[in-house]
């Protein structure tokens, strides 16, 4: 959801080969969780106009708001992780972790 999500407000639209190719994982794969997702009323797939096999994904109002309790849950935990800290040592911080991710 959050993939489709930021890259709707880009203005970029998303395809099934897109999420193929972003989770890496394979057409089957990918079509199944689409599926699901549609089920569960998260997403439709929209036929493209040029060309009725492209299904462009598109996110409900549901998934929308879910994707915002899931954003707000998630700034209120790093909010929490970062409590006692002032801003220097969160810069510091975020630059010894994308060290050690970059490290690795």
């Amino acid at each position: 959801i959050g993939y489709i999500y930021k890259n709707n407000l880009l203005g970029i639209n998303i395809y099934q080969k897109d999420i193929e190719k972003e989770f890496g994982i394979t057409r089957s794969t990918a079509s199944k969780v689409i599926t699901l997702m549609e089920k569960k009323e998260l997403i439709i797939r929209v036929s493209e106009e040029n060309d009725a096999r492209l299904k462009r994904l598109v996110l409900t109002n549901k998934a929308i708001v879910l994707n915002n309790k899931v954003i707000s849950s998630l700034n209120q935990y790093d909010e929490q992780l970062l409590n006692g800290f002032n801003e220097e040592e969160i810069k510091n911080l975020l630059s010894y972790l994308e060290r050690i991710k970059n490290n690795i």
